[in-house]
């Protein structure tokens, strides 16, 4: 395999300072946008069809966060062709935001179009890794066909009229569906093999970007706190104004203390594996921050039509998965710190279990319970890596 050289304008080493561009930083707002709009809806209409609508969005939203960021790493030195084909995924994804608050869903012809033009861009930024000296050029005809492909099907689906049905199928359940599985599949294949060593990329921007998408969902809760609250008199359940905080807090103490500074996997298989547990977290703390911020407002018991809601602790579940496993990609082998990881997993499967086979848990004390665990566990480990840390400076 033939060694990459590095760019003059590499990265600063982890612990240096930040080296994310203001280009990328301009790109991160919209990305805070699209998060902020998918999980409100899913909040106002928490229905398995709305949760499967806005798990597949998020894919597709990750997809092309991850390739854009691996580009924007890979070529440090921001051209104004790269900036130019940025802005246009910026524009592209605030149609596709605005179709997914209009209609409900991206059923919109003009969500699909910006979707196609989205991963357009993504294919461009490759190409255009083609035409500088000295910079990684291999899996180029990978990424390009697998984004080339998605923005296909994306076109392919905006020429039928929104409502267009398949027998009582949308057109668009089966082309939105199709091409995010291609995009994910083509990128969880393609990605990680340009994320081992011989590689470009530096390991502080690349914990830096994980971290940023994480801080995005994070601060996503302050959003819909403000939001959902700000109009209310009074808070109906201050109590779950409390466990959102904690819960975010909780995801924090588990994720940026110990696992925010990774080095770079040794193996494509343990490079696939963190980006897809990463994902995990990512999708699973929106998911609870949406029940702790909704319970804050005393949507439980029923929700707007009149039918009852009931919060499960699956995303709590798994917060508490992606982080035992990015624990173990990161280790590679069961310590103190994994076993107190999988003990917590092994309660919230209790929970989630007793959670979905009964009603006994009245006001939702299965989230109360769940949100200490993780909490608990958070504090745990760090003790346990504090003794690590004087154990090993005697």
């Amino acid at each position: 395999m033939p060694s990459v050289k590095q760019s003059s304008a590499s990265p600063i080493p982890a612990g240096g300072l930040s080296t994310i561009s203001w280009l990328t930083l301009f790109y991160d707002l919209i990305i805070v946008a699209v998060f902020a709009r998918a999980t409100y809806i899913y909040g106002k209409d928490p229905s398995w069809l709305t949760f499967a609508f806005i798990a597949v969005s998020l894919i597709v939203l990750y997809s092309l966060w991850a390739v854009t960021n691996l580009e924007l790493m890979m070529s440090p030195d921001t051209s104004w062709t790269r900036r130019i084909v940025v802005l246009a995924q910026v524009v592209a994804l605030l149609v596709c935001g605005l179709a997914m608050y209009r209609g409900g869903g991206i059923s919109d012809r003009w969500g699909f179009l910006a979707l196609c033009v989205a991963f357009l861009s993504t294919a461009a930024l490759t190409w255009l890794r083609t035409r500088e000296p000295n910079h990684d050029k291999r899996w180029i005809r990978s990424l390009m066909f697998v984004s080339l492909g998605a923005s296909a099907i994306f076109a392919l689906g905006a020429c039928f009229p929104m409502g267009y049905l398949v027998g009582d199928v949308l057109i668009a359940w089966i082309f939105y569906p199709v091409a995010t599985l291609w995009a994910a599949i083509g990128l969880a294949i393609v990605v990680p093999r340009l994320l081992v060593p011989p590689t470009s990329v530096d390991p502080h921007p690349l914990n830096e970007r994980f971290g940023i998408l994480l801080l995005i969902v994070l601060g996503d809760a302050f959003l819909q706190l403000l939001e959902v609250l700000g109009a209310m008199r009074t808070i109906p359940a201050p109590e779950f104004l409390v466990f959102t905080l904690l819960f975010v807090i909780a995801i924090w103490l588990l994720y940026f203390p110990v696992l925010g500074e990774p080095p770079l996997a040794s193996t494509i298989r343990l490079a696939r594996g963190r980006v897809v547990a990463h994902f995990l977290l990512v999708l699973s703390s929106a998911f609870g921050i949406v029940a702790y911020v909704e319970l804050s407002t005393g949507f439980s018991e029923k929700d707007h039509g009149g039918s009852t809601t009931a919060w499960s602790t699956f995303p709590m579940l798994g917060v508490g998965v992606a982080i035992l496993w990015l624990t173990l990609i990161e280790s590679r082998r069961w310590t103190a710190t994994t076993i107190a990881h999988a003990v917590a997993v092994a309660l919230l499967v209790v929970l989630t279990v007793s959670g979905e086979l009964t009603n006994n848990f009245g006001r939702e004390l299965d989230l109360v319970a769940a949100n200490f665990v993780l909490l608990a566990t958070a504090i745990i480990v760090l003790a346990m890596r504090r003794r690590e840390r004087a154990l090993q400076n005697r």
